[in-house]
């Protein structure tokens, strides 16, 4: 599965979260970690910290001991990727594969 994330590392533990969470939730840090080390070699500490800084970044959001996405950063992406599609199609005459006519775009975000 390519990531939803792309500019992060394909074996980010971040990443791996995002693709535990989007398949299955809610779901408890145990749950995701033993998920996650089916693929690699990574502690229950690591998955815990992520899973902290991604509540406080807006990510996912912390009901008991259950995690899931948060709706509001799932639109966000939503909305960026639109927006950038809208960008890129307006802008490029449609031509998504990035080949332009050798002229760099700039657009306003």
């Amino acid at each position: 599965m390519k990531s939803l994330i792309p500019l992060c590392p394909k074996n980010s533990t971040r990443v791996m979260i995002v693709h535990c969470l989007s398949s299955r939730w809610p779901q408890t840090a145990k749950s995701i970690h033993n998920t996650a080390k089916r693929d690699r070699n990574i502690s229950y500490g690591a998955v815990y910290k992520a899973l902290g800084e991604m509540a406080r970044d807006g990510i996912i959001s912390k009901d008991g001991k259950n995690y899931k996405l948060s709706t509001s950063w799932l639109q966000n992406v939503m909305d960026f990727s639109m927006r950038t599609k809208v960008m890129y199609e307006t802008m490029c005459g449609g031509n998504t594969a990035g080949e332009t006519d050798g002229f760099i775009r700039r657009c306003p975000l």
